[in-house]
């Protein structure tokens, strides 16, 4: 069993394959610390999930199984997943969610050329956590960002959620929270558990009186950073 340290959580797990060794790697402590969330899957579980799902690899179960434990349990202690492109410029955090192919990605990838003088880090390029620390909320990277692991170990406070949708223009609003609420349903998981779902619920509504939730219709040009960028800021 090996120790990683995600969202600011230290997080026990046996690791057996390449694809979440790799990825976790960047996480990993040495620490004898008492694991605040401890998973432990045996390779028979992997090796009969991989039998219901035989389109995914062995790597490619541990990495959704492992990660779905995951962002289930981070709920308790104040976070939740947010399915987006989050990166990191001038110590701020700015996550822009979508639904998948819709071009989130080619969107952060925009900020990267557009700011080509200064440095913008990825934090997470699929599924960052939205964490509560201190009162506060942060962006925290994770293994779980997708093939590309466009992530790093980084935990930065939220400046601005961002909803983006295509269009030929580019352009820039601020949504209300009932709005905003809705679409971060659509791109988070949502538990079963009643007292679970009620602590999302709280989390929600302390989020939304700090954090500012637009939407940006926008091209694939690398001008929709800087319209989103100068109009949040």
């Amino acid at each position: 069993m090996g120790k990683y340290k995600i969202a600011n959580i230290i997080v026990e797990m046996d690791i057996k394959y390449p694809l979440l060794q790799n990825q976790a790697s960047k996480y990993k402590i040495d620490s004898s610390d008492t694991a605040d969330i401890s998973f432990d899957l045996s390779n028979d579980f992997y090796e009969a999930r991989q039998k219901e799902n035989s389109h995914l690899k062995i790597d490619d179960v541990e990495y959704i199984f492992l990660g779905s434990l995951f962002y289930h349990k981070i709920i308790d202690f104040d976070g939740f997943l947010l399915h987006s492109s989050a990166i990191e410029y001038e110590n701020n955090a700015y996550l822009f969610s979508a639904d998948s192919g819709t071009g989130k990605s080619t969107h952060t990838a925009n900020w990267v050329k557009y700011f080509v003088d200064d440095k913008v880090s990825y934090i997470n390029d699929d599924k960052p956590v939205i964490r509560k620390i201190n009162n506060k909320f942060y962006c925290c990277g994770t293994p779980f960002s997708g093939k590309t692991d466009l992530s790093n170990n980084l935990i930065v406070p939220i400046r601005a959620i961002v909803f983006i949708k295509r269009a030929k223009t580019n352009s820039i609003v601020e949504i209300d929270k009932k709005e905003a609420i809705d679409r971060i349903f659509n791109q988070t998981i949502l538990v079963k558990d009643k007292d679970k779902m009620i602590h999302l619920l709280e989390l929600l509504d302390e989020l939304l009186q700090q954090i500012k939730v637009f939407e940006l219709s926008c091209n694939m040009d690398v001008e929709s950073a800087k319209v989103a960028y100068e109009y949040i800021n």
